[in-house]
């Protein structure tokens, strides 16, 4: 079973905006941080729902991306052998 939660990171460019960071976890592994390139206004991100809070279009299409991060890494990881393969009858 995976856990991934998405974290903001500081920008350091930026002191008004963050960086999403996707964090993968499955027990008996490390966490693995992979550093997305969804960045956006620190305010409008929520850390509890992880999704940017703003109705714009912009936050929508940032929100869309960061919904189909998991299913493309997580093909990628399990196939390439760096987590165990996804069992699809449970």
């Amino acid at each position: 079973m995976f856990t991934i939660n998405f974290k903001s990171k500081a920008n350091s460019r930026e002191a008004s905006q963050v960086k999403i960071e996707m964090i993968i976890y499955c027990p008996g592994y490390a966490r693995v941080p992979k550093v997305t390139n969804v960045i956006g206004l620190a305010k409008d991100w929520n850390e509890k729902s992880q999704l940017f809070r703003s109705k714009s279009h912009e936050a929508t299409e940032k929100n869309k991306s960061l919904a189909e991060m998991p299913c493309a890494n997580l093909r990628k990881n399990s196939t390439a052998g760096s987590f165990p393969p996804i069992s699809s009858t449970r």
